[in-house]
Protein backbone atom coordinates (compact mmCIF):
# COMPACT_ATOMS: atom_id res chain seq x y z
CA UNK A 1 0.00 0.00 0.00
CA UNK A 2 1.59 2.99 -0.87
CA UNK A 3 2.42 6.03 1.20
CA UNK A 4 -0.72 8.71 -0.72
CA UNK A 5 -3.44 5.58 0.76
CA UNK A 6 -2.52 4.98 3.71
CA UNK A 7 -3.02 8.96 4.53
CA UNK A 8 -6.50 8.67 3.39
CA UNK A 9 -7.31 5.78 4.98
CA UNK A 10 -5.95 7.61 8.42
CA UNK A 11 -8.36 10.65 7.72
CA UNK A 12 -11.87 8.48 6.93
CA UNK A 13 -10.63 6.26 10.69
CA UNK A 14 -10.13 9.76 12.26
CA UNK A 15 -13.61 11.26 10.65
CA UNK A 16 -15.51 8.29 11.47
CA UNK A 17 -14.55 8.52 15.30
CA UNK A 18 -15.19 11.74 15.96
CA UNK A 19 -18.63 11.28 14.39
CA UNK A 20 -19.11 8.39 16.71
CA UNK A 21 -17.79 10.74 19.69
CA UNK A 22 -20.62 13.30 18.52
CA UNK A 23 -23.26 11.09 18.69
CA UNK A 24 -22.24 9.44 21.79
CA UNK A 25 -22.32 12.98 23.28
CA UNK A 26 -25.71 13.94 21.97
CA UNK A 27 -27.21 11.00 23.34
CA UNK A 28 -26.15 11.61 27.14
CA UNK A 29 -27.62 15.28 27.23
CA UNK A 30 -31.09 13.61 25.69
CA UNK A 31 -30.11 11.23 28.80
CA UNK A 32 -29.93 13.81 31.28
CA UNK A 33 -33.14 16.17 30.54
CA UNK A 34 -35.82 15.72 32.09
CA UNK A 35 -39.35 16.23 30.42
CA UNK A 36 -41.65 19.14 31.76
CA UNK A 37 -44.76 16.54 31.51
CA UNK A 38 -42.65 13.93 33.48
CA UNK A 39 -43.02 16.15 36.78
CA UNK A 40 -45.88 15.31 38.80
CA UNK A 41 -48.25 18.34 39.69
CA UNK A 42 -47.50 17.92 43.59
CA UNK A 43 -44.14 18.77 43.00
CA UNK A 44 -45.01 22.17 41.98
CA UNK A 45 -45.00 24.55 45.23
CA UNK A 46 -46.34 28.07 45.45
CA UNK A 47 -43.25 30.40 46.84
CA UNK A 48 -44.41 33.84 48.47
CA UNK A 49 -42.24 36.31 48.73
CA UNK A 50 -41.55 38.16 52.61
CA UNK A 51 -42.80 41.63 50.76
CA UNK A 52 -46.22 39.95 49.13
CA UNK A 53 -46.82 38.38 52.31
CA UNK A 54 -46.61 41.74 54.79
CA UNK A 55 -48.77 43.30 51.94
CA UNK A 56 -51.15 40.60 51.99
CA UNK A 57 -51.35 40.92 55.88
CA UNK A 58 -51.56 44.84 55.63
CA UNK A 59 -54.83 44.48 53.34
CA UNK A 60 -56.38 42.05 55.62
CA UNK A 61 -55.33 44.23 58.87
CA UNK A 62 -56.77 47.37 56.57
CA UNK A 63 -60.07 45.68 56.09
CA UNK A 64 -60.37 45.13 59.50
CA UNK A 65 -60.29 48.80 60.50
CA UNK A 66 -62.51 49.72 57.59
CA UNK A 67 -65.21 48.26 58.78
CA UNK A 68 -65.96 49.81 61.59
CA UNK A 69 -69.83 50.19 62.67
CA UNK A 70 -71.28 53.53 61.85
CA UNK A 71 -74.27 54.47 64.16
CA UNK A 72 -77.28 55.40 62.32
CA UNK A 73 -77.96 59.10 61.85
CA UNK A 74 -81.54 58.41 62.81
CA UNK A 75 -80.46 57.82 66.64
CA UNK A 76 -78.43 60.73 66.97
CA UNK A 77 -79.97 63.30 69.50
CA UNK A 78 -80.70 67.51 68.33
CA UNK A 79 -77.82 69.43 69.30
CA UNK A 80 -79.63 72.08 72.09
CA UNK A 81 -81.99 69.66 72.99
CA UNK A 82 -81.15 69.43 76.05
CA UNK A 83 -81.47 65.68 76.05
CA UNK A 84 -77.47 65.35 74.52
CA UNK A 85 -76.22 64.64 78.12
CA UNK A 86 -77.55 60.55 78.45
CA UNK A 87 -75.34 59.00 76.15
CA UNK A 88 -76.76 56.00 77.26
CA UNK A 89 -78.31 52.86 75.01
CA UNK A 90 -81.49 53.00 76.08
CA UNK A 91 -81.46 56.88 75.93
CA UNK A 92 -79.91 56.39 72.10
CA UNK A 93 -82.93 54.16 71.44
CA UNK A 94 -85.63 56.15 73.08
CA UNK A 95 -86.49 57.84 69.66
CA UNK A 96 -86.04 61.63 69.23
CA UNK A 97 -86.55 64.24 71.79
CA UNK A 98 -89.21 66.04 72.24
CA UNK A 99 -88.51 69.67 73.15
CA UNK A 100 -91.16 71.84 75.17
CA UNK A 101 -91.16 75.59 74.11
CA UNK A 102 -92.71 78.16 76.63
CA UNK A 103 -95.27 79.98 75.01
CA UNK A 104 -94.88 82.80 73.13
CA UNK A 105 -96.66 85.96 74.31
CA UNK A 106 -99.19 87.93 72.42
CA UNK A 107 -99.19 91.21 71.75
CA UNK A 108 -102.58 92.77 73.03
CA UNK A 109 -105.25 94.20 69.90
CA UNK A 110 -104.02 97.45 69.10
CA UNK A 111 -105.06 99.46 65.89
CA UNK A 112 -103.59 98.25 62.17
CA UNK A 113 -100.53 100.85 61.09
CA UNK A 114 -103.41 101.98 58.82
CA UNK A 115 -105.40 103.60 61.35
CA UNK A 116 -102.72 104.65 63.41
CA UNK A 117 -100.60 106.43 60.23
CA UNK A 118 -102.20 108.05 57.84
CA UNK A 119 -101.53 110.80 55.10
CA UNK A 120 -104.33 113.09 53.03
CA UNK A 121 -106.17 115.88 52.89
CA UNK A 122 -106.80 118.31 55.54
CA UNK A 123 -109.09 121.40 55.70
CA UNK A 124 -109.90 124.08 58.03
CA UNK A 125 -113.15 124.77 59.86
CA UNK A 126 -113.04 128.54 59.39
CA UNK A 127 -113.28 130.99 61.83
CA UNK A 128 -116.04 130.04 63.58
CA UNK A 129 -114.41 127.02 65.69
CA UNK A 130 -112.29 127.38 68.51
CA UNK A 131 -108.47 127.31 68.46
CA UNK A 132 -108.21 123.59 69.92
CA UNK A 133 -110.42 122.22 67.59
CA UNK A 134 -109.41 118.60 65.79
CA UNK A 135 -111.48 116.42 63.94
CA UNK A 136 -110.30 113.05 63.48
CA UNK A 137 -112.36 109.78 62.05
CA UNK A 138 -111.25 107.98 65.43
CA UNK A 139 -113.08 110.22 67.52
CA UNK A 140 -112.49 112.31 70.86
CA UNK A 141 -109.14 112.05 73.39
CA UNK A 142 -106.86 110.83 70.64
CA UNK A 143 -103.19 112.67 70.88
CA UNK A 144 -102.05 113.03 67.21
CA UNK A 145 -99.49 114.49 65.15
CA UNK A 146 -99.98 116.27 62.47
CA UNK A 147 -97.21 117.43 59.91
CA UNK A 148 -97.67 119.72 57.03
CA UNK A 149 -95.58 121.45 54.63
CA UNK A 150 -94.73 124.42 57.45
CA UNK A 151 -94.59 122.65 60.71
CA UNK A 152 -95.64 119.88 62.78
CA UNK A 153 -98.13 120.27 65.90
CA UNK A 154 -98.89 117.75 68.75
CA UNK A 155 -102.62 117.96 69.42
CA UNK A 156 -105.68 116.01 71.26
CA UNK A 157 -109.16 115.23 69.06
CA UNK A 158 -111.93 116.99 70.11
CA UNK A 159 -114.41 115.91 67.45
CA UNK A 160 -115.29 112.88 65.25
CA UNK A 161 -114.70 113.88 61.46
CA UNK A 162 -114.60 114.52 58.70
CA UNK A 163 -117.27 113.11 56.88
CA UNK A 164 -116.34 109.50 55.41
CA UNK A 165 -117.57 110.40 51.25
CA UNK A 166 -114.93 113.62 51.62
CA UNK A 167 -112.00 111.15 52.41
CA UNK A 168 -110.23 114.01 53.76
CA UNK A 169 -107.97 112.76 57.05
CA UNK A 170 -108.60 115.90 59.67
CA UNK A 171 -110.49 119.00 60.08
CA UNK A 172 -108.36 121.60 62.06
CA UNK A 173 -108.91 124.86 63.16
CA UNK A 174 -107.79 128.05 61.32
CA UNK A 175 -104.65 128.84 63.71
CA UNK A 176 -103.45 125.18 63.64
CA UNK A 177 -104.60 124.87 59.40
CA UNK A 178 -102.16 127.66 58.89
CA UNK A 179 -99.29 126.87 61.53
CA UNK A 180 -99.05 123.28 59.36
CA UNK A 181 -99.79 124.67 55.84
CA UNK A 182 -97.74 127.78 56.13
CA UNK A 183 -101.07 129.82 54.26
CA UNK A 184 -103.72 131.42 55.32
CA UNK A 185 -106.85 129.66 56.32
CA UNK A 186 -108.75 130.83 53.06
CA UNK A 187 -106.21 128.13 51.19
CA UNK A 188 -108.89 125.86 52.29
CA UNK A 189 -107.16 122.49 52.22
CA UNK A 190 -103.38 121.28 52.92
CA UNK A 191 -101.76 117.56 52.67
CA UNK A 192 -100.84 116.60 56.00
CA UNK A 193 -99.66 113.21 57.45
CA UNK A 194 -101.48 111.85 60.80
CA UNK A 195 -99.29 110.21 63.31
CA UNK A 196 -101.86 108.67 66.39
CA UNK A 197 -99.60 108.30 69.67
CA UNK A 198 -102.53 107.63 72.10
CA UNK A 199 -105.46 107.99 73.84
CA UNK A 200 -105.55 111.00 76.34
Amino acid sequence: MSRLERGVLLVALATIAGLLLVALLAVQTDSRQVPAWSVPPSAIVAITTPRAGAQAATSAEGARRTTVPVPSPSLRLPRGSGAEADQSPAATHAGPAVVTRPPTARPAASHSLAELVATGIASNMGPGFGPTYLALPQGRGWIARICGPAACITRVSTDVGPEAWTHRVADLNVTDFERVCGCSWRMGLTTVTVVLEGRK
